[in-house]
């Protein structure tokens, strides 16, 4: 008679094998999952000819790659604005939507990277976040390159170190010298202006108009003085119109395109100095905000302001500068009323 543990001799065998055939068709039937974990690289890492395909991990990277090579952006991270697909070429419009972190919440979407064959992404050493998530894309077998970012004066290099890592390393300098070219030409402009000379610049945030920023690389390096004072550590600052008319500042800058309308018809806004005195610039548009992300539009934001600032030192056409940028910069040859647009002249 068998005791209790040898009732069924056959069973524990036949678990084993049914264990074994689930296992090999969920492996067979599931995305395939690199054995191999993916690496933290950087710019020493980066191999002769670089990658095939590269993915940013949030917006600015991702416009960053699209900005030095295009034909090697591995997807964006969700449908293009309807503002932004006038000045990106159709062909790059639709690209595999791959998600990627960004303030909104966003997230990667690793079943696109993973159907995708997404190797390799990109993200900048100041996004501490992302990087101690790292661990998640590398469980994919991507490898992830760490480069400066975030930075006006150490965008050049990023600009190079991307060129390298996309396979344009030509392009990557062709870009880089033209960042180094308009940060020194923009500083030598405003050079040895007092700081008590300069003017108080209202940088006009949100849909109000009435969130603004408390540092801001481009309005210091156009040599503006910043009209709101902030606490130590804090990005942004939300004011009432009530404390933006005791500040009232010299010069008023429009970020947000659609705080305009509310702008003209608001006639609160009228009482202040800037609107008398004809201090009222719209920062220019085209694909995105020029003093916002991503960072090489900046390049051309800081020569736009500062000539906005000190016309009788500015020593450059706009509209043809605009143009040159355009075309350097986002792939695209625009006509004279599509860069008046983009500069708010129309």
């Amino acid at each position: 008679m068998l005791n209790k543990n040898e009732a069924n001799p056959v069973k524990p065998e036949r678990s084993r094998v049914f264990l074994i055939l689930v296992s090999f068709l969920f492996l067979a039937f599931s995305p395939a999952i690199s054995a191999e974990t993916g690496k933290i690289l950087y710019v020493k890492d980066i191999p002769e000819g670089g990658v095939d395909k590269l993915w940013g991990t949030n917006v600015p990277a991702n416009f960053l790659i699209y900005v030095v090579n295009p034909d090697r952006l591995a997807g964006w991270h969700g449908d293009l604005y309807d503002y932004e697909k006038p000045y990106i070429p159709e062909k790059y419009h639709n690209l595999p939507k791959l998600g990627g972190w960004h303030g909104g919440g966003g997230l990667p979407d690793k079943e696109m990277l993973l159907a995708h064959k997404v190797k390799n992404g990109v993200m900048f050493e100041n996004a501490h976040m992302q990087i101690e998530n790292a661990s998640e894309l590398q469980e994919l077998g991507m490898n992830i390159y760490i480069l400066k970012g975030g930075d006006l004066d150490e965008g050049a290099n990023t600009l190079r170190d991307l060129g390298k890592l996309l396979g344009v390393a030509e392009r990557g300098e062709e870009l880089a010298k033209y960042a180094e070219e308009a940060l020194a030409s923009v500083r030598a402009a405003v050079k040895n202006i007092p700081q008590s000379a300069k003017p108080k610049v209202y940088i006009a945030q949100g849909i109000d108009g009435l969130r603004t920023t408390c540092k801001n690389q481009v309005l210091e390096i156009a040599g503006g003085r910043n009209a709101v004072n902030c606490e130590k550590d804090i990005y942004a600052r939300q004011l009432s119109f009530e404390q933006l008319m005791q500040i009232n500042p010299d010069v008023l800058v429009i970020q947000n395109p659609f705080f305009v309308k509310t702008f003209n018809d608001d006639v609160r806004w009228k009482r202040l100095r800037a609107y008398k005195n004809g201090k009222v610039y719209i920062v220019p548009f085209g694909p995105f905000s020029w003093m916002d992300k991503p960072e090489p539009v900046k390049y051309m934001a800081i020569k736009w302001l500062s000539c906005k600032l000190y016309p009788d030192r500015c020593k450059i056409d706009l509209q043809s500068e605009t143009k040159k940028f355009m075309k350097l910069f986002m792939h695209q040859d625009l006509d004279d009323r599509e860069i008046k647009k983009i500069l708010q002249e129309n």
